[in-house]
């Protein structure tokens, strides 16, 4: 369906709908962890600075 289509279709309706594009659909999905998988983890490490304290 195309989008000329889709906004005619949807002018129609009693309920509102908002018409999202596949970038928007892919970034809220993205962004909700919904239907999408972890590819890679990065993980930061600092050093724990408590370890060179004097001890007393």
């Amino acid at each position: 369906m195309g989008r000329a289509k889709a906004r005619d279709f949807v002018r129609h309706l009693t309920q509102r709908v908002i018409l999202i594009d596949g970038q928007q659909l892919g970034d809220l999905m993205t962004g909700h962890n919904v239907g999408v998988r972890l590819a890679r983890a990065v993980e930061f490490k600092r050093l724990d600075e408590d370890i060179f304290a004097d001890e007393e």
